[in-house]
């Protein structure tokens, strides 16, 4: 499996409501047609399921298939681990200033974009 589609799964184990391609892009800051090109094999693999919107049929959502949610749990366990071992004495307050300053720079990209 890809990357993207890895990524693509984690987002949208987590986004709520916000599970659309344009959701995933502007989350992920990713290509719109690696985006395309993921969640398209991620459907065709029986990953996703696709939903049309109901009151826009020009958008679509995503959800994670019971297929998927195995992997997804494994991968979000991983991610945690991996995370624990990142952050392994890094205290509640500096996680915090390091947020703050990283949605900062994010929001400083996205004016530069």
């Amino acid at each position: 499996m890809k990357r993207a589609e890895l990524e693509i799964l984690y987002f949208l184990s987590k986004c709520g409501t916000h599970n659309t391609a344009t959701d995933i892009y502007h989350q992920l800051m990713m290509n719109r047609g690696h985006i395309s090109q993921a969640v398209d094999s991620l459907c065709r693999k029986n990953y996703l399921i696709a939903i049309p919107d109901k009151n826009d049929r020009r958008c679509i959502h995503y959800e994670i298939a019971d297929f998927a949610k195995e992997l997804v749990t494994e991968m979000t366990n991983r991610r945690e681990a991996m995370n624990s071992m990142i952050l392994k004495g890094v205290s509640e307050e500096e996680l915090k200033v390091f947020w703050a300053v990283s949605e900062k720079i994010r929001n400083n990209i996205n004016e530069l974009i």
